[in-house]
């Protein structure tokens, strides 16, 4: 990842979640990017749950088993 100090929202305060085990190798190329609020969780999560979630995210890795669909993404 491109080291670049220039975002529009502070690094620090941009709030990072990884669904059903994204390789680890991902949250640690955020965190040495000077993202510091990585989660990743082991599965995917329930439409209502992710809703939820997705409140105070403002990037979402997922893989196949979790489907955006337009009502969670306008939560």
């Amino acid at each position: 990842m491109a080291e670049n100090n220039l975002t529009s929202f502070p690094k620090e305060k941009i709030n990072i979640l990884f669904l059903e085990n994204i390789n680890r190798a991902a949250a640690t190329r955020f965190k040495d990017a000077g993202y510091n609020s990585v989660t990743m969780l082991p599965a995917s999560l329930s439409a209502e749950e992710l809703k939820k979630q997705l409140k105070n995210i403002h990037i979402l890795g997922i893989r196949s088993k979790t489907h955006l669909t337009r009502e969670i993404l306008e939560s």
